[in-house]
C-alpha cells in the first residue's frame, strides 16, 4: 500500500494562516477613554475650519486601529489617510471591502507595523457602520527609493492632493507628523510631511498617540523605553498639550500582528 506522507507547510503559508486568524478574530472596540472636555471642543472647532487632523503613531501596536476607531466615533470623522501605497494596496483594499478577499500575497513582506489584522478590522467596520468615505493611501515610495526629505514631500503631496468633502483622520509614523522642520546632528535639516501639510493648511490640528508602556512589533517585537517621572494612568486619556499639539496616551501597548511576523534584527543606523 502507498504510504503518503504528511503535507509541510511553508513559512508563508503559516504566517497567512495566523494573519487571516487574526483578522477575523480582532474585535475591534472603541477605548474607554477619558477626554478632557476643553481638549475636545477645541479639535472640534479646528476641524469645522481644516477638516483634517493630523496623528503620530508609533507603527506595530495592536491598540493603534482602536484609537482610531474611538477618535472616528468621538469626533465624526469621514475619510482616513494611512502611509501605505495606493499602487500597491488601492485594489487590494478595494477586494478586501467589497469581496471579503484577503489576498496575502500582495502583503506577505510587511513587517515594519504600518499594516496589521487591526487595520482590516478597522476598515471592514467602518464600512459597516457606513462611517468610512475615503480612503486615501499616501506613501508610493519603498524605504530607501528616495532621500527622506523627498519621500516627506511627496507623501505631502499626495496627501494634500487626496483631501476632499468630510473631515479626514492622517495617522502616520511619529517623525512624519512633526510640523516642524528637524535639525539632525550632522547639522542637515529634515522636512517632515507634516511642516509641508502644515505650510499650506496653517491651522492645521496635530498629534500623537503615546504609550507609557509595552510593546511594539517593527521588524520584530520591541520595548517602550518607560519613563519613570510619568506618573502611570489606568485608562487611556485624550489631553491638549502647553503647545498645541492634541495627546491619546494609552496605559499599555501589545504587539500587532503583522503579516510576516520574521523577527530578524535590523540596524536602525
Amino acid at each position: 500500500m502507498e504510504r503518503f506522507e504528511p503535507r509541510q507547510y511553508s513559512e508563508t503559508e503559516i504566517m497567512e494562516y495566523d494573519f487571516r486568524q487574526a483578522v477575523e478574530g480582532y474585535d475591534l472596540q472603541e477605548i474607554e477613554t477619558d477626554f478632557d472636555e476643553s481638549a475636545v471642543n477645541s479639535l472640534r472647532q479646528q476641524l469645522a475650519e481644516t477638516q483634517a487632523f493630523i496623528l503620530g503613531e508609533m507603527h506595530g501596536v495592536k491598540e493603534n486601529p482602536d484609537v482610531i476607531y474611538t477618535l472616528f466615533k468621538k469626533f465624526g470623522f469621514n475619510n482616513i489617510a494611512l502611509e501605505w501605497s495606493s499602487r500597491e494596496f488601492g485594489e487590494f483594499i478595494q477586494e478586501f471591502l467589497v469581496n471579503d478577499n484577503l489576498n496575502f500575497e500582495d502583503i506577505k513582506d510587511s513587517r515594519d507595523g504600518r499594516i496589521t489584522a487591526g487595520h482590516f478590522a478597522l476598515l471592514k467596520k467602518l464600512k459597516d457602520e457606513d462611517l468610512l468615505g475615503k480612503i486615501i493611501l499616501f506613501d508610493e515610495n519603498t524605504i530607501g527609493e528616495t532621500s527622506e526629505n523627498e519621500r516627506d514631500l511627496e507623501m505631502s503631496q499626495n496627501l494634500l492632493d487626496g483631501l476632499g468633502e468630510g473631515n479626514t483622520l492622517i495617522i502616520a509614523g511619529h517623525w512624519h507628523t512633526q510640523v516642524n522642520p528637524v535639525l539632525e546632528p550632522d547639522g542637515t535639516t529634515k522636512h517632515p510631511m507634516g511642516e509641508h501639510i502644515k505650510n499650506s493648511i496653517p491651522n492645521i490640528p496635530f498629534g500623537n498617540i503615546r504609550y507609557q508602556k509595552g510593546q511594539y512589533h517593527n521588524f520584530g517585537t520591541r520595548d517602550f523605553l518607560i519613563k519613570p517621572d510619568i506618573a502611570p494612568i489606568s485608562k487611556a486619556t485624550f489631553r491638549l498639550s502647553e503647545e498645541g499639539k492634541y495627546i491619546y496616551t494609552i496605559p499599555e501597548a501589545h504587539s500587532a500582528i503583522v503579516p510576516n511576523s520574521n523577527n530578524e534584527e535590523i540596524d536602525f543606523g
